[in-house]
């Protein structure tokens, strides 16, 4: 048997935990799942991008794809039917996460042994699904497994278990006290009524976001429509509130006694049904990736979809049914259409035959996630590059109507013919990291640790950490703290366009912002240690320069911050970039928007 120890972290491991793991295993190979870092020099550090290529990725996304779409079903016929409608399809967006998961770790770790040939695989995690996915390849192999669990993470998922636990079974009462100190704190108990619809105004169910809000507001503002803002975000739902919106209460407190009475008689049935399938040889058999049966890996969460998840979705079909016939609404507008609650927005409202329009959020990194469909009537598009991609992808040309963001029609007056580079001013925008690829990785702190490192060496530079909307600024202020690093500013509300209106130079991995850096002007460096292509083609386009080695990324942000040639020629293809992925910026997205909305609703 082979001497040679593999360690596998899945968290964030210290320099002290490395430092005492290497004095008890004198030689071995690191595997940090979290984040790989040189710690010692007689300690090799790898990622998982260090054994999974971009061909495996594909075959990872692609064989995950035909499990969230298959798993409910047994010789083609789907068990998760409600009403002519398929729960799993509702839940599609989260199986898929799921599978991901389970294959990515089933192909990195077959990977790992295949190239390390270990005689011990070390595993520090507390996540159930990596030990089980571990124990049962090493199994085969007769290879010595050992798990460490560090007493601190034993006690905070312990602590964020029973959390989980207590927020799960107390959720609607916590919603509805939160609602109530929203409703209080704001002082607008006039428009927490449900609206009528009393008049001949069409009415719009809409689930907001900020591309969407410039044709809200327009509707709004000329009374044009009745709108029904429908949202699970106690957040959310405050802010509507401040800008005097007529909202809704939250959905879930419309859940009536029949709707209990039919949750509660299909809940039976569903149990049932997966009583049958857990004991059914065809069903289980089918759960094989590259000759890993991983069954026993999967059988605890997939009961929780079928049991539990099941059983919400058809209470939040239900309850949007009544709501839709109650309030006769005339047309649905999402940003998404493959997350749960607009995916059953759109799923009940095509059953009602009322139209749905979804307005595209962001640049689309690469393709669409995969697996995923087209469910919306139509697809009001930020360009033509994306539509372009949708169509070779086989969707129907007729559902994709090109019309510019209407979040961008307020920036037109912001864009200046000739950017301002003598502040030392760096703003890096963070990548929020969704596993619906496995070619997704995390290397925002790795990304920020290069750029401190960049910055020390220009004298008078600043840097600001421009957290995603969507990750905690908590994570980067402990990041920066226990790294002790100086002046670096992190910001997450601040309004993104001011912001970039004000730096010198924007970095990122491949976020949206990079594209809005371009309009208004401002130069841009895609940083990608991934040692895989772009996601978004920002550097082919030739709108930014590119990073892929540590060692070039001085001279890269020196050279783009003072060199006038690089300048002008980032300018040059700005504007073919722009042309590409957001149409016209003539001010006018929002009123093309609304021209597709009345059409559909026959206006």
């Amino acid at each position: 048997m082979s001497s040679k120890i593999v360690i596998i972290t899945d968290i964030h491991v210290s320099t002290k935990e490395i430092n005492v793991l290497s004095k008890k295993y004198k030689a071995f190979v690191w595997v940090n799942l979290f984040y790989a870092n040189k710690i010692k020099k007689n300690i090799m550090v790898k990622k998982a991008t260090d054994y999974l290529s971009k061909e495996l990725c594909d075959q990872i996304d692609e064989t995950a794809a035909y499990f969230a779409q298959s798993w409910p079903k047994i010789e083609g016929k789907n068990f998760s039917e409600y009403r002519n409608i398929f729960l799993s399809q509702l839940i599609e967006y989260d199986a898929l996460l799921f599978f991901i998961k389970i294959l990515k770790n089933i192909r990195l770790f077959q990977e790992i042994i295949l190239r390390e040939s270990p005689g011990e695989i070390v595993l520090i995690s507390e996540d159930e699904v990596l030990k089980n996915i571990l124990l049962l390849l090493s199994e085969k192999l007769n290879i010595k497994v050992k798990i460490i669990s560090t007493l601190l993470h034993r006690i905070r998922n312990k602590t964020n278990g029973y959390i989980k636990y207590l927020i799960e079974k107390y959720k609607i009462h916590i919603k509805k006290a939160l609602f109530l100190v929203v409703r209080m704190k704001n002082l607008k108990i006039k428009n927490m009524i449900l609206i009528k619809s009393d008049s001949g105004k069409p009415t719009f169910f809409v689930n907001n976001h900020r591309v969407i809000e410039p044709v809200v507001e327009k509707f709004l503002s000329e009374k044009k429509a009745k709108i029904i803002f429908l949202n699970t975000n106690v957040n959310i739902f405050g802010q509507y509130i401040r800008k005097n919106y007529p909202v809704s209460m939250f959905f879930e407190f419309r859940e009536k006694k029949n709707v209990k009475k039919i949750i509660k008689k299909n809940q039976k049935r569903f149990i049932n049904i997966w009583n049958k399938l857990a004991n059914s040889a065809n069903f289980k058999n089918k759960f094989v990736f590259n000759n890993a049966f991983f069954w026993s890996s999967i059988k605890k969460k997939l009961e929780y979809f079928w049991v539990k998840r099941f059983k919400w979705s058809i209470r939040n079909v239900e309850i949007l049914k009544e709501i839709m016939k109650d309030k006769n609404v005339n047309i649905i507008l999402v940003w998404d259409d493959s997350l749960e609650f607009n995916r059953t927005l759109v799923v009940v409202g095509k059953h009602l035959g009322i139209p749905s329009i979804m307005v595209q959020h962001g640049i689309w990194a690469g393709d669409l996630r995969i697996g995923k469909k087209i469910y919306v009537d139509r697809v009001a598009l930020w360009g033509g590059r994306i539509k372009n991609r949708l169509i070779e992808r086989r969707v129907n040309a007729s559902q994709l109507i090109v019309t510019g963001n209407p979040g961008y029609d307020k920036i037109i007056s912001m864009r200046n013919n000739q950017a301002i580079y003598e502040n030392n001013f760096i703003v890096f925008a963070t990548q929020m990291i969704e596993d619906y690829s496995s070619l997704n990785v995390d290397t925002n702190e790795e990304i920020i640790d290069a750029l401190y490192s960049t910055i020390r060496k220009i004298p008078g530079t600043r840097l600001v950490i421009k957290v995603h909307p969507g990750e905690k600024i908590r994570s980067y202020q402990k990041l920066t703290k226990n790294k002790k690093y100086q002046n670096v500013g992190i910001i997450r509300k601040m309004d993104i366009f001011e912001l970039l209106e004000k730096c010198s130079i924007l970095i990122t991995y491949n976020s949206t912002v990079a594209l809005e850096a371009i309009i208004l002007n401002k130069p841009v460096v895609i940083v990608n240690f991934t040692g895989r292509s772009d996601l978004v083609p920002y550097v082919e386009s030739g709108a930014a320069r590119g990073v892929y080695k540590k060692k070039d990324l001085h001279p890269v942000i020196m050279d783009t911050l003072k060199n006038p040639d690089v300048q002008n020629r980032l300018a040059e293809k700005r504007e073919k970039f722009i042309l590409d992925n957001v149409y016209k910026l003539d001010g006018g997205a929002r009123l093309r928007v609304i021209n597709l909305i009345e059409e559909m609703i026959g206006k």
